[in-house]
């Protein structure tokens, strides 16, 4: 498997000392994988989907990437009951 397929596998990376793996669909599944204290678990850039809206914040789920919050804080209640992340929205102007 090529490094770039591999990257784009799982919408979650864990990372720790041995490097990046991203396998991971849910933050949870990330989390559990590492184990308390052993790392930390990002994002994959690579398995994004592109986003949509004009939104400076977007709510990352992994069939889309909603950039339509003004606020961080907005963001980060429509995302917890989802167990979804905010992320900055990378076309924002």
């Amino acid at each position: 498997m090529s490094p770039s397929a591999q990257a784009a596998e799982g919408l979650y990376c864990s990372v720790d000392f041995s490097g990046r793996n991203c396998l991971y669909a849910t933050m949870e599944a990330c989390r559990a994988a590492l184990g308390v204290g052993q790392g930390d678990c990002v994002l994959n850039p690579a398995a994004l989907p592109a986003p949509t809206g004009a939104a400076r914040f977007c709510l990352a789920e992994r069939w889309k990437l909603a950039c339509d919050y003004a606020t961080l804080a907005g963001c980060q209640r429509a995302a917890a009951p989802r167990h979804a992340q905010c992320v900055d929205n990378p076309n924002y102007r």
